[in-house]
């Protein structure tokens, strides 16, 4: 799946990893804030996972080889935690 801006992340590295890259992705986030967040952007994130992309093309930073549903449904979790859930 080609990913555009989702999972952005700094620094070189490997090609492809398969190593987890929602912190690094989020590490970006809070440096940069690429996202351009809508109310639906995490709801659209899990619809592509239930594709379950076994290689996410990530447009900045190492592209993904496993589970791609996961990391999209992982990356969704950490948007609604940081952006969409009412502090407490």
């Amino acid at each position: 799946m080609l990913c555009g801006d989702l999972f952005s992340h700094l620094g070189g590295g490997v090609a492809v990893t398969e190593d987890d890259l929602v912190e690094r992705a989020m590490a970006a986030e809070d440096m940069f804030r690429p996202s351009s967040l809508a109310p639906n952007t995490c709801e659209v994130m899990r619809q592509l996972g239930d594709l379950e992309p076994s290689t996410l093309a990530v447009m900045h930073g190492s592209s993904f080889r496993g589970n791609g549903a996961k990391a999209l449904y992982d990356l969704a979790g950490a948007y609604e935690e940081r952006y969409f859930r009412p502090a407490a």
